[in-house]
């Protein structure tokens, strides 16, 4: 079996995993289905489903890894950016998410395919007593010319390190620890890099 066949395998193998997921999970939430069923065996059920696409995932990064993106004619939507995802960042939203686009287009630029940016906002205004509220939501919607197959490949192929990653990250004036919670403190000093995208290295040459 060729590269391409087994990834196509590995998606079909995800979505029955993913299937089985929620069959168990809709079955949890009746309340018929609770009363006489046994928490551990749902749990269990549920942890081996899980475990099995996280196996797939691994796979299809590893098979991915191998596999060249094709481009087509048309542009398909391939992420959607929501500025109400980075919230918590108050008045920078918009800011972390246009970041978070430009970043996403820039690692699919370096897979050869073409990609295009649409920035969508939307206003409102709610005027139930007691509160009164106006503002806006943006939404950053990437489109690739890459069919529905080699959307998966793109989404599972890496073009990026991640080192690369929170370089681009400071060099936008982001923290990519917004993006990367669990990213070490002090990964940056022992990359060598700086808070500002340079290279440790470099700065000290100049």
């Amino acid at each position: 079996m060729d590269k391409l066949e087994l990834f196509k395998n590995l998606i079909k193998t995800k979505k029955k995993y993913h299937k089985i997921a929620r069959d168990i999970d809709k079955k949890w939430v009746s309340t018929d289905a609770r009363i006489g069923a046994c928490y551990w065996t749902v749990e269990r059920d549920f942890e081996e489903a899980y475990n099995s696409i996280e196996k797939c995932k691994k796979l299809m990064h590893k098979v991915a890894d191998k596999l060249e993106p094709v481009q087509c004619q048309r542009y398909h939507l391939y992420e959607t950016v929501w500025e109400s995802s980075y919230s918590s960042q108050g008045f920078g939203s918009y800011s972390y998410a246009s970041r978070r686009a430009e970043m996403v287009m820039a690692e699919v630029e370096l897979l050869g395919i073409s990609v295009k940016l649409k920035e969508e906002t939307t206003y409102y205004e709610r005027t139930g007593a007691p509160f009164f509220s106006k503002g806006s939501h943006t939404v950053f919607k990437i489109y690739v010319q890459a069919d529905k197959l080699n959307r998966e490949i793109l989404k599972y192929k890496p073009s990026m390190s991640v080192r690369d990653v929170v370089k681009m990250c400071w060099k936008k004036g982001v923290n990519p620890r917004v993006y990367y919670p669990f990213l070490p403190i002090g990964y940056e000093e022992k990359v060598g890099l700086d808070y500002f995208g340079n290279d440790i290295k470099e700065k000290q040459d100049e």
